[in-house]
This record gives structure tokens, C-alpha cells and sequence, in this order.
């Protein structure tokens, strides 16, 4: 149940920085806290799409069965996913750059969606190549993610509560 509830963090902290993405396009052209603003958007849009599809994998692989589908806990195993993980992961970093560096308009949302889904996908491809035996040390990792991406969102909001329960969630998942 754990997990479920951490997908929901996960879909909150996506739409949280796209929206104040979108709400805020006009201010980063004159903000010198235009750059953490966007870090911290891109950030959490990431850490937020990989909790979301992390967390309801962990989740239905703990269940083992909803609403009549049987899902098993073994380990999702093909040929290269771990080149297919490492270039996700290399996508995501390479999408940053442009979104840092380009001119500050709504065009560059395109940049946050395809970073929501990449993420996403990489958050599926995670923790469908972890067994269930393991599923509890996953949700624990995506319990970290799911902070640090609260504690983007606190900064977007400039809610100090949000950045200091974020960084806490996100430090103790870390250490676990």
C-alpha cells in the first residue's frame, strides 16, 4: 500500500513542476532565480515520473493480484537493459540542456513532457528488473525519490514545510 501512496507523490510532482512550469514562463527571462527554479523543475519532474511508474510496478508485484490479474514477482529479464537503463538515464540528462539553455518560453515544455515520459519509462524498466524478494529494498528507494521530488516542489512553491519534510523523507529512504 506503501507504494501506491508513493505513485501519488510521484504524479503530484510531475504535474506540480510542469504546472509551475507553465505558470511562471514569463518571469525567467528577468528572475536571478530563474536557474534554480528550472533545476528544480526538471528535477522533480523526473524524480517524479520514475516514482510513479516505480512505485506501481513495486506495488502490483507486492499484491500480486488485483482485480482478478495475476502479476509475478519475478524479475523482468532481457538482453541489454541495463544499456537500455544507462540510456534513458542519458536522455534525461541530455533533455536537460537544452531546457537550461534555451530562451525562456512555453515551447520548452516540450522538454518537461518528454522527460515525464522518459522518466517514467526508466522508473517501469527499474523496477520491473527487480524480484519481489527485493520489492521492499525498491520502495524504499522510491520513498527517497518521492521526497527529494517534495522537496522540489517545496522550492517551485517556496513552501519551507515541503522542502524540509522532502529533504527529510528523501534523506532517511537514502539512508535505508
Amino acid at each position: 500500500m506503501v507504494a501506491l501512496f508513493h505513485s501519488f507523490v510521484g504524479f503530484a510532482a510531475t504535474t506540480i513542476s510542469i504546472a509551475s512550469f507553465l505558470n511562471g514562463v514569463g518571469h525567467y527571462n528577468h528572475d536571478p532565480m530563474a536557474v534554480i527554479h528550472k533545476i528544480a523543475i526538471y528535477a522533480g519532474t523526473a524524480l517524479g515520473g520514475l516514482t510513479l511508474t516505480g512505485s506501481l510496478v513495486a506495488f502490483t508485484k507486492l499484491q500480486g493480484e488485483i482485480c482478478g490479474i495475476r502479476f509475478s514477482g519475478a524479475p523482468l529479464r532481457f538482453p541489454c537493459l541495463g544499456l537500455i537503463n544507462a540510456t534513458l538515464a542519458g536522455l534525461l540528462v541530455a533533455g536537460g540542456f537544452p531546457f537550461m539553455m534555451g530562451p525562456h518560453h512555453v515551447h520548452l515544455v516540450r522538454y518537461l513532457v518528454g522527460n515525464a515520459v522518459i522518466s517514467s519509462i526508466l522508473g517501469y524498466t527499474i523496477t520491473a528488473g527487480i524480484g519481489g524478494a527485493d520489492m521492499p529494498v525498491a520502495v524504499t528507494v522510491l520513498n527517497s525519490y518521492s521526497g527529494w521530488a517534495m522537496a522540489a516542489d517545496g522550492i517551485l512553491l517556496q513552501n519551507n514545510l515541503l522542502i524540509i519534510v522532502g529533504g527529510l523523507v528523501g534523506s532517511s529512504g537514502g539512508i535505508l
